[in-house]
C-alpha cells in the first residue's frame, strides 16, 4: 500500500476475526481497500478518521458496484457480505493534520487488495 495514503505498520489479535492488522493513515489523506471476506470490521480511535464503504454485486460477467452512494462504517461495526455481494470497498478518509491508526479485522487470508492491485485484477476479468 505504499504511496496509497497508508501503510501496514503491524499485525494484531483478535478474538472474532482471523486476521487483524494495524494501518498508519498518512495525513489528510485517504486509502482504498477492497475485502473478498464474509465478515469484516474496522476500529479507529479518533474523529478525524471517517470510513465509507459500497457493496458490490456478482453479476454474469463479473463483479459490480451495487449502489453509487457509499454507507459510513461506524468503529467497531461489522460488515457482513449478503447473498449476492462479491466485494466490498472501503475508503478510509484521514482528514488530521497528523497521521492515525486504524485496525482492519477480517475472516479470510486473501482479503485486503490496494487500488492498483484491483485494478489490474479488474482489467483482466471484466
Amino acid at each position: 500500500m505504499a504511496n496509497e495514503g497508508a501503510t501496514m505498520t503491524d499485525t494484531c489479535t483478535n478474538l472474532y476475526y482471523k486476521l487483524c492488522r494495524h494501518w498508519t493513515m498518512e495525513p489528510e489523506n485517504t486509502c482504498n481497500l477492497f475485502t473478498y471476506s464474509p465478515a469484516s470490521s474496522m476500529e479507529w480511535l479518533t474523529s478525524e478518521v471517517k470510513v465509507l464503504f459500497w457493496e458490490y454485486e456478482q453479476l454474469e460477467d463479473g463483479c459490480a458496484q451495487k449502489d453509487p452512494a457509499p454507507q459510513e462504517l461506524l468503529t467497531g461495526v461489522e460488515v457482513r457480505m449478503s447473498a449476492g455481494i462479491c466485494a466490498i470497498k472501503y475508503q478510509i478518509i484521514n482528514e488530521s493534520e497528523i497521521a492515525r491508526e486504524i485496525s482492519v479485522m477480517t475472516n479470510s487470508a486473501a482479503t485486503l487488495a490496494s487500488t492498483a492491485v484491483l485494478a489490474a485484477a479488474a482489467a483482466l476479468l471484466f
